[in-house]
C-alpha cells in the first residue's frame, strides 16, 4: 500500500474520540436557516441524488415546519 493510500485510509477510518462526542437531538426552529444554507450549498446540490435545484426559502420553511 502506497503512502498516499495509507494516509487516505487513515482519514476515512472513524475516530472514536470524535464519534463519542456526537450528540443527537431533534432539530428546532433555531436550526432552520443552517439547514437551508446547507441544502442550497453548491457542493451539496451538486452531490444531490434527486434534486439539484435551489430551494426557495418559503418552500424550505414550509418543509421545516
Amino acid at each position: 500500500m502506497s503512502r498516499q493510500e495509507k494516509c487516505h485510509k487513515r482519514e476515512m477510518e472513524p475516530r472514536e474520540d470524535f464519534l463519542s462526542s456526537i450528540k443527537m437531538r431533534r432539530a428546532d426552529k433555531s436550526d432552520c436557516m443552517n439547514l437551508f444554507k446547507w441544502r442550497n450549498d453548491p457542493e451539496t446540490r451538486m452531490n444531490s441524488v434527486n434534486n439539484t435545484d435551489e430551494v426557495p426559502l418559503e418552500d424550505h420553511i414550509k418543509w421545516f415546519k
